[in-house]
């Protein structure tokens, strides 16, 4: 399944996702990309039952993590794979396939790091959203309204 935004503000916007280009299966299960706008890179995701992992290059961090640390970030990360659970609505390879405005997270209280790169990539601590024992912090984010004019899916 690809989806692909061609609208003005989405090209020239670095940290808006233009393409996803994701495998689906039965079972919930993707593996594909996603393309942001601009050089603003790209992540390759790959999901499996409740875990997710996700790989974001260079361009992508630097485009996300403002004030120049982007590039602290990908070097933090050095073009790995990072790990998580399909418990929020970030890690459901369905919700690209349909129009969603807000992307909730969580994370361990140990897992410092994550929680600063969320902060940076514009999320803001919520209320608990979910039942995951391992969680202390949640985050969310909202995401620019998926209906505007230019959207197509193919």
């Amino acid at each position: 399944m690809k989806l692909t935004d061609r609208s003005a503000a989405t090209r020239t916007s670095r940290t808006q996702p233009t393409s996803m280009d994701l495998a689906l299966d039965r079972d919930g299960n993707c593996v594909g990309t996603m393309e942001m706008g601009s050089d603003g890179g790209s992540v390759e995701i790959v999901k499996r039952g409740e875990e997710v992992w996700m790989k974001p290059d260079t361009a992508f961090w630097k485009a996300q993590v403002p004030g120049g640390e982007g590039d602290e970030v990908a070097e933090l990360f050095k073009n790995r794979y990072i790990h998580g659970h399909g418990h929020s609505e970030a890690g459901r390879c369905d919700a690209a396939a349909r129009d969603f405005t807000v992307v909730r997270l969580e994370t361990h209280a140990t897992l410092t790091e994550a929680q600063a790169m969320y902060r940076a990539c514009g999320y803001t601590e919520i209320p608990r959203h979910d039942d995951n024992v391992h969680a202390a912090h949640w985050f969310g984010k909202r995401l620019p309204d998926s209906t505007a004019a230019g959207r197509s899916r193919r």
